[in-house]
């Protein structure tokens, strides 16, 4: 109960005044189970370089029944005195408007995937995480666009439960990741078409061989794990959703060939 105060507590303490401005002013940019994130493009510049993560509900429920943007303003920021600035980006809790959001809806709807639709924006949420756009791709001095590219990796739970904690009929909780249970899973129930090979163990294992590897299995099968973006004709971040694309691009960045840029 302490934790819940406290968590509310800091979730009260701030909510920004900055005004977002018109749906039109925004534009998709990508959704997990929970969230959706908007990426303005329009001409405020407090809100240049900026997304807006917003909470998701069941089509068709009248709320989201998960935690709100209020409990995960408040997770960061309590935080804050144990993670360094650089690594721990600052965000504001924004308020929203229910036209606004209705409209951002029909604007980001025709880009949404569609294993994605079965959930919408939240409509009746009342606030909204707005946050550095960490995709945002400055272009230095005496560089062109191909020499620039930013990697996002969504790592997913890299540690077992003790096998301890775990009853004789769950064994396999302590020896298998549950990101790998939840590919066979999310395969069964068509929400994947293939199993991804990666596996978060490798990624943290500090051996230079399997986490080599856990790039490599993220880069054949990213779903939404792995995301390389490049800079476009116009300036902004562009999404590389194909293996085609994404090898193309990470060898004009390290002006190699494909083959060695996929190995």
């Amino acid at each position: 109960l302490r934790v819940a105060a406290r968590l509310q507590m800091l979730s009260s303490k701030r909510t920004s005044d900055v005004k977002l401005g018109s749906a039109t002013d925004w534009k998709y940019r990508a959704e997990g189970a929970l969230n959706l994130v908007v990426a303005y493009c329009g001409n405020d510049q407090r809100l240049l370089g900026m997304v807006l993560r917003l909470r998701k509900r069941q089509v068709g429920s009248s709320s989201s029944s998960h935690s709100s943007c209020e409990a995960s303003y408040a997770f960061i920021e309590s935080l804050r005195p144990l993670v360094s600035e650089e690594v721990l980006p600052r965000g504001e809790l924004v308020r929203l408007e229910k036209s606004f959001l209705q409209q951002l809806h029909q604007h980001c709807q025709p880009h949404r995937p569609a294993n994605r639709l079965h959930a919408e924006i939240d409509f009746d949420a009342p606030h909204g995480l707005l946050l550095p756009d960490l995709s945002d791709l400055p272009l230095p001095p005496g560089y062109d666009k191909s020499q620039i590219l930013s990697c996002e990796i969504k790592p997913k739970a890299c540690v077992l439960p003790d096998a301890k904690h775990i009853c004789a009929e769950q064994k396999i909780k302590s020896e298998v990741p549950r990101f790998t249970m939840m590919q066979f899973s999310k395969l069964k129930s068509g929400k994947v078409n293939s199993v991804s090979k990666y596996d978060p163990l490798d990624l943290f294992s500090n051996s230079r061989q399997r986490m080599r590897s856990a790039i490599k299995d993220l880069l054949q099968t990213p779903q939404n794990n792995f995301v390389v973006r490049s800079l476009g004709a116009d300036g902004q971040s562009l999404n590389l959703t194909n293996a085609a694309s994404r090898e193309s691009a990470i060898a004009q960045c390290l002006n190699v060939d494909a083959d060695t840029a996929s190995d």
